[in-house]
């Protein structure tokens, strides 16, 4: 694209990026539509879907209706509008709860005494005793003695199977309170219908095979339960069995529900409230699809469906065609998405590269230069470019600075904007001179000489400041130096004396410029004026106070008493750390007292004490 031609940002991610996901997901779309109601997805979530909620909704419908009639004939026999000592009233009542659920079997009124009064679907009531079933008459008897207790609620037995060609049957037994004591038991019984016919024309069983399950291991409804096929021939057509056992049954599929190798499902497999589980049987691979029901049973019923591959293979076929068209039409948008998000994200990452540097410090690189049509990107090129200019000038101006004026000043400076203001602290001053300097320069000449000084001070300045000392002049062949001011040092006093004590080490160290140097120093702590002193414009920071005097004087005093260094009485007492030796009183010229000056003692040296009454410092 020609470099004059340039489009904004937003119109680069507005045509570029949605521009993108529209045609991906339009596409899914016509595919999607294009696949319809035969794709394998409905196949696993409509159709399974459809036959779980049928089949949970068959369950509850025929099962409600008994916890309903339990209830209420409790509720009815509590309020006494129900008499159980009234034969024709419970006769009426029982029959018409019979008329009124075909599919409710037979009921009873157990008395406490074990007089049991029996109503079954189209038959005549009967009056028995119980007294000879024991297992029955303690189960009666366990019931009474709980809702004496206050513990009435309805319980759930295990569900029978009827005949070859019968129904799964669920008993209710609910204790009966009349005036706050217990009056009898009703025993409700009601069968299941067969499970085929309830699957809606769509949903043919050639397809989908439903089934009902009474915990993980009893079959409680199958298609083949409806048609006898469950049970070997001759088996009995009449009286109450228990419900077939899952690994026993003849469907494969279903029988090996929970010991076959689990399947890594592809697709949806959560189909909430219910879930899908795939196993593989040795020729072929089932789908199961199952919902829980918990809250009618003392045992979960588990209802379900299932299918193969196989079954629904037209399907399958075409999810695959869509889904791998879908997956090529995402791979050539994510391809272009790529090249189009590495085309804009180039040029933001390499000024990121260099904005790092910068903020690094390093303004010697040159900012990238755009090549993107993005105008924006232009814009910001011709923007940090400026900046850079700038900042290369400020930093210029500042190393040139800091060239005539301590750093730490410079940088007060820089920060309050060239105002600096005045500070009246305490601080510690130190004094140095180079000795026998004169001596120095009429034997080397000017120019070694000016080479001699300024190695001699570039090293002794690095010790200062790598000490908290900032140097605010230079004096010939002598420096003035400021601790405390303009930054803090808490601790300003033992600052200077081991500055001291460290230049003096570097010169016994060896020489400087090829020159063997010593210097004497002077160190006073009081307090003292710091700021900016001169013409309106042409100023020099440094300090002013009756230190900064004492400070020389005691360098000069070093002559007299044969020592290096001299400190102030209160410079020695701020550095508690550092041993001193005392020479005495001192008078020094312009003090009204004299002054006790000290040394710090220096390794191999134990300086006397001398007689300084006659000695008054010049």
């Amino acid at each position: 694209m020609p470099p004059h031609v340039q489009i904004s940002l937003r119109t680069v991610l507005l045509v570029g990026f949605v521009g993108l996901v529209l045609t991906s997901a339009g596409t899914m779309l016509a595919i999607g539509a294009w696949s319809g109601n035969t794709s394998a997805h409905e196949l696993l979530l409509q159709r399974s879907a459809t036959v779980l909620h049928g089949l949970e909704g068959w369950v509850r419908r025929q099962l409600e209706p008994l916890d309903q009639i339990a209830t209420a004939t409790q509720a009815r026999v509590a309020d006494g509008t129900l008499d159980l000592d009234d034969p024709q009233q419970m006769d009426a009542y029982a029959v018409g709860l019979l008329t009124a659920v075909p599919r409710l079997e037979s009921l009873a009124i157990v008395r406490p005494d074990q007089q049991v009064r029996r109503y079954r679907q189209g038959g005549m009531p009967t009056t028995e005793t119980w007294e000879d079933r024991p297992a029955v008459a303690a189960m009666i008897t366990d019931l009474l003695d709980r809702a004496a207790l206050g513990e009435t609620t309805p319980e759930w037995g295990n569900p029978v199977w009827r005949g070859t060609y019968g129904h799964t049957v669920f008993n209710i037994r609910a204790p009966l309170m009349a005036d706050g004591a217990p009056a009898g038991v009703l025993i409700a019984m009601i069968g299941l219908a067969p499970i085929g016919p309830i699957l809606p024309r769509l949903l043919s069983t050639d397809i989908l095979t439903p089934y009902a399950l009474y915990g993980r291991d009893k079959v409680l409804a199958h298609p083949l339960l409806d048609t006898g096929a469950a049970f070997d021939e001759g088996a009995s057509r009449t009286g109450a069995q228990a419900l077939p056992d899952l690994a026993d049954f003849p469907d494969l599929h279903l029988a090996t529900l929970w010991s076959a190798e689990p399947l890594d499902l592809m697709g949806p497999s959560d189909l909430k409230p219910g879930w899908a589980q795939g196993i593989q049987l040795p020729d072929t691979e089932v789908i199961h699809t199952l919902r829980q029901i918990t809250d009618i049973t003392p045992e979960p019923i588990l209802v379900g469906a299932h299918f193969t591959p196989e079954q629904g293979a037209p399907a399958y076929v075409r999810l695959w065609f869509s889904i791998g068209v879908s997956l090529a039409i995402l791979a050539l948008s994510a391809l272009a998405g790529l090249l189009l998000a590495r085309s804009i994200a180039r040029p933001v990452v390499r000024f990121a590269r260099f904005a790092r540097a910068v903020a690094a410090g390093d303004l010697s690189q040159d900012p990238p230069r755009s090549r993107s049509w993005i105008r924006e990107y232009h814009e910001a090129d011709n923007a940090v470019r400026s900046m850079i200019q700038g900042l290369r000038e400020r930093e210029r101006v500042r190393n040139l600075f800091g060239k005539y004026v301590p750093e730490e000043v410079a940088r007060r400076l820089l920060a309050q904007d060239a105002k600096a203001r005045a500070d009246e602290i305490e601080a510690t001053v130190l004094f140095a001179d180079i000795s026998a300097f004169s001596t120095l320069t009429q034997a080397l000449g000017p120019e070694p000489t000016v080479r001699v000084l300024n190695a001699y001070f570039s090293v002794m300045v690095d010790i200062l400041e790598q000490h908290g000392g900032v140097v605010t002049q230079f004096q010939g062949d002598a420096m003035l130096v400021a601790f405390n001011v303009p930054e803090r040092h808490p601790d300003h006093a033992t600052a200077a004396v081991t500055a001291a004590q460290a230049m003096m080490a570097r010169l016994d160290a060896g020489p400087i410029e090829g020159r063997t140097l010593s210097c004497r120093i002077g160190i006073g702590t009081g307090m003292v004026l710091a700021g900016a002193v001169g013409a309106q414009d042409r100023l020099t920071y440094t300090v002013h106070g009756d230190a900064v005097n004492l400070a020389a004087r005691l360098e000069s005093l070093n002559k007299t008493t044969g020592t290096r260094i001299l400190v102030s009485e209160r410079t020695a007492a701020l550095a508690p750390a550092i041993p001193f030796a005392a020479l005495g009183p001192v008078s020094v010229r312009g003090r009204d007292r004299e002054e006790q000056v000290f040394t710090p003692l220096e390794r191999g040296l134990s300086p006397q004490p001398s007689d300084m009454s006659n000695h008054t410092v010049p």
